[in-house]
């Protein structure tokens, strides 16, 4: 794989992954302080290719203290892994600037954690699910530059979780009081005024990589 950032993943011949038990040492992996928990994937700006989608089966029941997973800008095609709306502890999913289709997985709607869904530049289709707000604890949600259709749900009005510490405007967090969606056609009023806003860093990095 040409992966940016594959510090330790594959043994010394390069002929396969490291056996269990290394993850920690991975680069792009943050675990617990006792390193028995995988608690953040952060593989953004990595060269990544493929579907992801199809890889998750088999990690979900290895990823309960998961609490954070960026692949923001890479070129990750396929539906986006609605999987990870059941793990009991994720609070951060940042999928933008790939190559991510289809529609917005309903099963994030069931999410009582995820506080941050970064969803923007990839090309999504159908329209945005009215469930979304019902996830309680959704600061921050990235939609922009997407394939969207149809109309903003009024359901997004019941979102009312804050986010202590928040920077400023919308230059990383989109924060709920500053805009809480973007997207061509789609905008609740408000400050924000970078609809084609790119960012020169992986936004949302409140936990190690």
């Amino acid at each position: 794989p040409h992966w940016n950032n594959r510090t330790n993943w594959r043994n010394a011949d390069d002929t396969d992954f490291n056996g269990p038990g290394t993850e920690c040492s991975w680069g792009g992996i943050s675990c617990n302080a006792d390193r028995t928990h995988v608690t953040a994937i952060n593989l953004w700006w990595n060269n990544l290719t493929g579907d992801l989608d199809a890889a998750w089966g088999t990690w979900i029941p290895v990823l309960d203290h998961l609490e954070a997973f960026n692949v923001y800008q890479n070129a990750l095609t396929g539906l986006i892994p609605h999987e990870l709306a059941e793990l009991p502890s994720i609070r951060e999913l940042t999928f933008d600037f790939n190559q991510f289709s289809g529609p917005i997985p309903v099963e994030l709607c069931a999410s009582r954690t995820i506080t941050y869904l970064a969803l923007g530049f990839n090309k999504l289709s159908g329209t945005i699910p009215a469930c979304l707000g019902n996830m309680t604890q959704l600061v921050a949600l990235e939609t922009f530059n997407n394939e969207l259709t149809g109309s903003l749900p009024a359901t997004l009005g019941n979102l009312t979780a804050t986010y202590d510490g928040a920077p400023g405007g919308c230059a990383h967090l989109w924060p709920k009081s500053q805009c809480l969606f973007r997207s061509p056609g789609h905008a609740l009023p408000g400050p924000c005024s970078a609809p084609n806003w790119r960012p020169t860093q992986s936004p949302r990095a409140s936990l190690p990589r």
